[in-house]
Parts: C-alpha cells; sequence; structure tokens
C-alpha cells in the first residue's frame, strides 16, 4: 500500500510502566551507550490511498545498518532487518534498544525504512557514545 511518512519525534527514549508506553526523553542524535538505552524514531503514517481507513495497516521494511560489532563467541553483526506491520495512519515507534552487552559500542547506526517496493520512507543516522565526551 503507498504510504508517506512524516517524522514526529526522534531521539532518546524511556518505557514507562505506569502509562504503558514509551516516552521521549530528548531530541538528538547522539545516543550514550548504556545498557537498555532505547533510540529511534516515532513516524506519522499516511497512505496515498482514498478510502484507507485508519484501521488498516501497511507493511514496511525496517533497516539498522549497525557498527561491525562481534558477540562473546564471535558472531559478527552488522544489520538487523525486519518487517513491520504500522497503520497505514498514525503514529508507529521504530526503536532499537542496546540491550546486548555486545552492543555497547560506539559507532554509527543507520536506520532505514521502506516500503515492500524498496521506496525509502525515512532515514536517520545515530551515533553511539560512551558518556563523558
Amino acid at each position: 500500500m503507498p504510504v508517506s511518512t512524516k517524522l514526529y519525534s526522534k531521539g532518546l527514549y524511556e518505557y514507562v510502566e505506569r502509562y504503558n508506553e514509551n516516552e521521549h526523553i530528548k531530541t538528538t542524535n547522539i545516543v550514550p551507550v548504556k545498557k537498555d538505552q532505547k533510540f529511534g524514531v516515532v513516524l506519522n503514517f499516511s497512505s496515498k490511498i482514498s478510502g484507507v481507513s485508519k484501521d488498516d495497516y501497511t507493511v514496511v521494511k525496517v533497516r539498522w545498518k549497525i557498527p561491525d560489532i562481534k558477540d562473546k563467541s564471535g558472531v559478527r553483526y552488522q544489520d538487523v532487518i525486519y518487517l513491520r506491520l504500522p497503520y497505514a495512519y498514525g503514529k508507529h515507534n521504530i526503536f532499537y534498544t542496546l540491550d546486548q552487552d555486545y552492543e555497547l559500542v560506539e559507532g554509527k547506526w543507520q536506520l532505514e525504512v521502506r516500503t515492500l517496493e524498496d521506496q525509502l520512507l525515512h532515514t536517520e543516522t545515530f551515533v553511539t557514545q560512551k558518556e563523558n565526551k
């Protein structure tokens, strides 16, 4: 389904249990290297097809180009690619959380959101840095 996106927010986020949702903490492209740090974007989707309701879904490909990292067994990770099913209208979170020790590295993390037909909808680059720099 042809859709377009508009950036709603980007940067650092934190899950707030009492609200059962993620809260935007700071607008930035610099991400502190620390365990459980969540970063990414919230995109506002809208369909380019008339008659599509706010309850209809679309499919997008999400790709995180990540720094060249290895887990403790030596397996190398470079890209994370998956499909998402956002509503054709409305806000949708696309986050990455540094939840593994081997992800706690400095480097560039580039997010690409594309349609199934490979049309680029959004790109954003984040840089992880150790604090006190």
